[in-house]
C-alpha cells in the first residue's frame, strides 16, 4: 500500500528510490511498445509495417508518467492513421472523389500493396476506373480479365470506409500494468498519445 511505499523510500532515499523507479518504469515502458507492437502485427492488420515503426515509448517526470505512443514520422513518410486504427471511425476522401480500397490482385502474398501512392505514377500499368453491373466502381488493368472478358477489379472506389477499432495499444498497457506491483501502478499514469499531422485526419 501507499504506506509501505512511503517506508520504502525513507529506508532507501529520496535519490536511489527515484532512480530504481526510474529503472522500473523505463523497463515498463518498452514492455509496453513490445507489446504493442505484437498486436500490431495481426490486428490491426499490417500491409507496410509503418504504423508498427511509429509505436515508441518515454518516461516524463514532474509528473511521473508512461507515455505509449504512435504516429509521426517514419522514414520517409508520416504515419497519421495511428489514432483511427486504435479507436475506429470512418475515412472519407479529402483531396479526391474517392478512397481507393485495394483488392486480391494489387496485394502481395506479403500483405503489401503492390502499387503504392497515386496509380498515375504507373502510366505503363494500364489502370482505367470502370463500373460493373451491379453499378459498383472499380479499378481495373488493361489487359487483365476475368472468365466472362470484363475487366478484373484490382481496387474497389468508396465514398467512405468504416475502420473497426483494435485497440492495438491500449491492450498493450492493460497488458503491461497487469505485470506490476499493484503499489507501482497506484503511483504511475499510463497515456497514450497519437501524433497526427497537421491537417491530417
Amino acid at each position: 500500500d501507499m504506506a509501505e511505499f512511503r517506508d520504502r523510500i525513507q529506508e532507501l532515499g529520496e535519490a536511489e528510490f527515484s532512480r530504481r523507479l526510474k529503472v522500473a518504469l523505463i523497463k515498463f515502458s518498452a514492455d509496453m511498445v513490445d507489446i504493442a507492437k505484437k498486436n500490431a502485427r495481426s490486428s490491426p492488420k499490417v500491409r507496410s509495417g509503418r504504423l508498427r515503426g511509429s509505436i515508441r515509448g518515454a518516461v516524463k517526470d514532474n509528473p511521473i508518467r508512461v507515455l505509449l505512443m504512435a504516429g509521426g514520422s517514419v522514414g520517409a513518410g508520416r504515419v497519421v492513421y495511428a489514432g483511427i486504427q486504435e479507436f475506429g471511425g470512418e475515412v472519407k476522401p479529402v483531396a479526391a472523389d474517392f478512397l481507393r480500397v485495394p483488392l486480391g490482385p494489387s496485394i502481395t502474398s506479403d500483405g503489401d500493396e503492390r502499387f503504392g501512392g497515386s496509380l498515375r505514377s504507373y502510366p505503363g500499368e494500364g489502370f482505367f476506373p470502370f463500373e460493373a453491373k451491379s453499378g459498383k466502381l472499380y479499378i481495373g488493368k488493361r489487359g487483365d480479365t476475368i472468365g466472362d472478358g470484363a475487366p478484373r477489379a484490382w481496387y474497389a472506389l468508396v465514398d467512405k470506409v468504416t475502420v473497426p477499432r483494435t485497440l492495438f495499444m491500449g491492450r498493450a498497457v492493460q497488458e503491461a500494468v497487469g505485470k506490476l506491483q499493484p503499489e507501482l501502478a497506484d503511483v504511475m499514469r499510463v497515456s497514450l498519445r497519437f501524433e497526427r499531422a497537421k491537417g491530417g485526419t
